[in-house]
């Protein structure tokens, strides 16, 4: 019960903070995007990683992706001992009105298509505010089959 309590507490926070009403949260992680692409939509890989676990929210009007920060124990303990700098939270909004395209990553022709029968990715390209494409792929925890149909709502303008 407490969990359901949690759930509608961040819905609501995040809906104050945001002006944006959540329609459906999925797990989803980023990866194989250079840094300085990451950069330029104001977020960054945790360092020494190559991905970005974060909550992909499909909101009333806009699509947004939330970093939690977090850190594991023994990257923390050496952090306070070396005085660096906490992780912070990341977050970047993708506005309806500057989505190019919503689309699954399209399927590499593989002699074995029992390895990779379905694609895993959901590439989400959007215009910068410098109308520069950026296109990012996220990676959700419960596939695209369920995932896809979400998106709907976001392809027509």
């Amino acid at each position: 019960m407490q969990s359901q309590k949690s759930i509608r507490e961040f819905y609501k926070q995040f809906s104050e903070k945001t002006g944006d009403t959540v329609n459906s949260v999925v797990l989803a992680k980023i990866s194989g995007v250079p840094s300085f692409v990451l950069n330029q939509v104001g977020l960054s890989y945790p360092k020494g990683q190559d991905f970005l676990w974060g909550l992909l929210i499909l909101g009333e009007k806009d699509i947004h992706f939330f970093v939690h920060p977090s850190e594991g124990l023994l990257v923390s303990m050496f952090r306070a001992t070396g005085n660096g700098e906490a992780p912070k939270e990341q977050y970047v909004r993708i506005e309806k009105s500057s989505l190019a395209d919503i689309s699954p990553e399209p399927v590499r022709k593989s002699l074995i298509p029992l390895f990779s029968p379905q694609p895993k990715v959901i590439l989400i390209s959007f215009y910068t505010p410098q109308s520069e494409k950026i296109t990012l792929p996220f990676e959700p925890i419960n596939g695209l089959k369920k995932i896809m149909p979400l998106f709907d709502a976001y392809k027509t303008k």
